[in-house]
């Protein structure tokens, strides 16, 4: 027997590492995971996009968007984000 395995605590030690390295490597090569995630369905509030919505220069003053370097303001531009924004969700994660 070497040295290093003299002692009766060093056997145990050193089992219990040859234990937990055979774990862990048999774990990180042979096992996959098999779950299946259930799939979300969401209820939309609004369905405009900001690229759909109308442009004028009236609407600059109040507009958070511009098409570009226009001097045009999107109508309704922050009202259609918002309420893009805003949804519920039907079924899936955290419905159950």
């Amino acid at each position: 027997m070497p040295k290093l395995l003299k002692n009766p605590k060093q056997i145990i030690m050193m089992a219990l590492l040859v234990a937990l390295a055979y774990y862990v490597f048999r774990g990180c090569g042979g096992r996959k995971l098999f779950y299946m995630g259930s799939p979300i369905v969401i209820k939309e509030k609004g369905t405009k996009t900001v690229h759909d919505m109308p442009r004028s220069l009236e609407c600059l003053d109040s507009a958070y968007y511009t098409p570009g370097l226009m001097a045009q303001g999107v109508c309704g531009g922050q009202k259609a984000v918002t309420d893009q924004a805003s949804y519920e969700l039907v079924s899936g994660i955290g419905t159950d």
